[in-house]
């Protein structure tokens, strides 16, 4: 089904979200997006309640931006699991 979803041309990222929290079985699985473009306010409010995290690229060091996504990827998945 993921493979449908990704296959959909009409379907963008916002759409792939949404359409993830549609279904039970895909309902709790983090999701954390991050992009170098700056995300309007509107884009910002869609994502809220669809995402873990929505991290902006632009201006962090590599270093930076690697500490950000260990640490979102610790608090998803509960201490003790390595990334």
């Amino acid at each position: 089904m993921l493979k449908t979803l990704k296959s959909d041309p009409e379907l963008d990222g916002f759409g792939f979200i949404e359409e993830l929290r549609r279904r039970d079985e895909w309902s709790k699985i983090p999701v954390v997006v991050l992009t170098a473009k700056d995300i309007s306010s509107d884009d910002r409010s869609r994502l809220e309640g669809f995402t873990s995290a929505v991290p902006v690229k632009k201006g962090q060091s590599p270093d930076a931006l690697i500490r950000e996504m260990r640490d979102l990827i610790q608090q998803a998945t509960g201490p003790g699991v390595s990334a």
